[in-house]
């Protein structure tokens, strides 16, 4: 509907800016950019790396330049040539299922939970500055675990410098984990909920610190939300604000304000009469399974002449592998390349799905079989660009083989990896690819 109405601001995908003010003001919304569908469509080809203006809410003024990527042309192609108008079904019509369609689950599904979804929102982190050993902390960040979602497979917010403790530090981070009928997470959610021990049904958030020094990064205390107290209450937890404590359990340490939107789906597991088989594939986008290659890009630091180049003002990671190409690569958010002193971290999960007679699991097989090793690489390109995002460009790549992680018989978990160009080494980066679950049952 929306290609053939006749105001084709009806078709814009429209990228709004928010900011919050250092008084500690709410948020609000200070300009917008926008790329139109049909445009898209018109053009005949994708908007990659296009550099949009960004203009105040009344329109009148340009406040700044983004850089984006919508990748639409051929979904946009075929819903254009339907020769009738599709049939909506009374599932798609549920705001969840729509979401989902457009693309849009990560904020609705997030905002709605559902059945078969337990919902995560990290909203702020406000750490005490008298706590032990805050006045040393640099930077923080939240990971989440649940289920069957361990230290390795977490949900990972970004990190972020620890502020002064007056103000809640904003991560606005929001997961969502699948909770399908029949998965190996349902069973274990069915198990979780039914167990002597309450804690096994935690949802627990644990607080990281790097501090100034470059020490590796380390857990500073935690906050969690039982899933059995959920249920026996009735209803989500939304917006609640939760005491963080020290790792030891003696010290509060700060306070998170999360929300975790999970009633609709325990109810139907606790519901269920019979315990899930945990046979069923799943489609999550977290976890580890046979079915998924999960990739982390955690750190980059960079060395040498692209410190003082000009040129380089920003650093990205792009993830390849199998049929993932340079418009489909797993990208990670764009840093500032920072002072080569310390590691940029990045915090990024993402997987690649590669399920049971899909045309990527034979990919997959037939890259573990190829005579060319190369063809089994997960290669992560570092790239990088200058101010306002113009003049992008590589800077090298580092690689991890799924080949030799099959002979090996083991995952690569937080490896240091050269990143090389031509050669030289220009930086490194800290990965983690967890396959070997995928690999043995592609390959067995």
């Amino acid at each position: 509907e929306v290609l053939r109405t006749p105001d084709p601001q009806d078709s814009d995908v429209v990228f709004f800016v928010f900011a919050e003010e250092r008084n500690g003001a709410e948020r609000k919304q200070i300009g917008e950019a926008s790329v139109n569908l049909e445009k898209v469509l018109r053009a005949g080809r994708d908007e990659k790396e296009a550099t949009l203006k960004v203009v105040s809410m009344d329109g009148k003024t340009a406040i700044g330049s983004m850089t984006v990527s919508v990748l639409a042309l051929e979904t946009l192609t075929r819903v254009n040539a339907l020769t009738s108008t599709p049939r909506v079904s009374a599932l798609s019509r549920s705001p969840q299922r729509a979401a989902a369609i457009l693309g849009g689950a990560a904020s609705t599904v997030s905002a709605q939970g559902g059945g078969e979804t337990i919902a995560l929102h990290v909203v702020s982190l406000t750490l005490d500055p008298k706590a032990p050993g805050f006045s040393k902390l640099d930077t923080v960040g939240v990971e989440v675990e649940l289920i069957d979602l361990d230290d390795a497979t977490a949900l990972k917010t970004p990190m972020l410098p620890r502020g002064d403790g007056r103000r809640p530090l904003a991560f606005d981070f929001r997961s969502d984990v699948r909770v399908e009928p029949d998965t190996l997470r349902e069973k274990q959610l069915y198990e979780a909920l039914r167990t002597s021990d309450p804690q096994d049904s935690d949802v627990v958030f644990f607080v990281f610190a790097e501090e100034r020094n470059g020490a590796e990064r380390k857990q500073i205390g935690e906050a969690s939300v039982n899933l059995e107290k959920v249920l026996r209450a009735g209803r989500d937890e939304k917006e609640a604000t939760l005491k963080v404590v020290s790792m030891d359990g003696k010290t509060a340490i700060g306070s998170m304000t999360v929300s975790v939107l999970a009633f609709e789906a325990l109810t139907r597991v606790k519901g269920l009469r019979a315990p899930p088989t945990g046979r069923a594939p799943g489609t999550s986008s977290v976890g580890r399974d046979d079915e998924a290659i999960v990739v982390h890009v955690s750190t980059l630091l960079l060395e040498g002449a692209h410190l003082q180049d000009p040129g380089v003002e920003n650093v990205s990671v792009e993830v390849e592998m199998l049929d993932l190409d340079d418009a489909t690569a797993l990208k990670t958010e764009t840093l500032p390349k920072g002072d080569g002193k310390r590691p940029l971290t990045f915090g990024f999960r993402s997987e690649v799905r590669v399920e049971a007679g899909s045309a990527r699991e034979k990919v997959l097989r037939g890259v573990l079989k190829s005579t060319n090793g190369d063809d089994a690489d997960v290669v992560f390109f570092v790239y990088a660009s200058g101010r306002g995002g113009k003049g992008r460009k590589e800077l090298g790549e580092a690689v991890v083989s799924l080949r030799r992680m099959l002979d090996a018989k083991r995952d690569e978990r937080d490896v240091t990896l050269s990143v090389a160009s031509a050669g030289q080494r220009v930086g490194t980066l800290s990965v983690s690819v967890f396959a070997l679950a995928t690999l043995a049952r592609v390959m067995g």
